[in-house]
């Protein structure tokens, strides 16, 4: 199945939003993840993921990507993550937002239980189940200066990461909208603002200038077993328990 991708210069020109700014980005108490100043806000939840090895050539280059588009042209327009917490998610949990059913609240638990309680149940409800323990996974965009997309490095190694978040899905009774479709990624920083159309595509092209310089080591990244961690906001991500 091919999966397509959001176009880099209609997302950050605002074009495909309903709202004035990124979804991400609101006012202290406004139920986002950061300011409009960059600052990181409360957004307590959990989350299935894989850290990137801090020792790994990947995340050199991560880091080394990641300080290029800070100290770029376009650099003012993000918020970036702390190098220790650069993950691929694999399956999302619950979050702040997430208030129904259809937003990804898990079908088999009483909307507006207490996130900790939620984590308990998930951990409880994971017990017996088995899981790959690691695989492999190639980077194939930057997506405009914040995001790398990457997908598995084979065709099974793709498959085992679709049958991953199905196993979730049910084991967690979470089914959001986009299931199918979701794009693998490491996230970089977080766009703090949308910009004018020429910006976009100035930022899109940028992207492909620096992937196309950081490709090669970022190609075959050896992926660990999954992670299942609470989160107190976007900067640390804490392991409850390894799959």
């Amino acid at each position: 199945m091919t999966i397509k991708h959001t176009d880099p210069v209609l997302y950050m020109s605002g074009q495909l939003s309903r709202t004035p700014r990124p979804a991400a980005i609101t006012d202290e108490g406004g139920g986002g993840k950061f300011t409009p100043q960059g600052v990181c806000l409360p957004f307590p939840g959990n989350t299935f993921l894989c850290h990137i090895d801090p020792t790994s050539r990947a995340h050199r280059a991560l880091r080394a990507l990641q300080q290029e588009i800070r100290s770029g042209p376009y650099g003012h327009y993000f918020t970036f993550l702390p190098p220790a917490s650069l993950h691929m998610t694999v399956f999302q949990g619950v979050a702040p937002g997430c208030t129904s059913v259809a937003e990804g609240w898990p079908a088999a638990v009483p909307p507006g239980t207490d996130r900790d309680v939620v984590t308990d149940i998930f951990v409880n409800s994971l017990s017996g189940h088995s899981f790959p323990q690691g695989m492999k996974v190639d980077a194939t965009d930057l997506f405009a200066l914040h995001s790398i997309s990457v997908a598995g490095a084979t065709e099974t190694d793709e498959t085992v990461l679709r049958q991953i978040r199905d196993q979730l899905s049910r084991i967690t009774s979470i089914r959001y909208h986009a299931h199918d479709t979701y794009i693998f990624h490491i996230t970089l920083a977080y766009p703090l603002t949308f910009t004018d159309p020429g910006t976009a595509r100035s930022i899109s092209e940028e992207s492909d200038r620096l992937f196309a310089r950081y490709r090669d080591e970022l190609i075959t990244i050896d992926i660990p077993a999954v992670e299942f961690c609470s989160f107190e906001n976007m900067h640390q991500f804490d392991r409850i328990l390894r799959l």
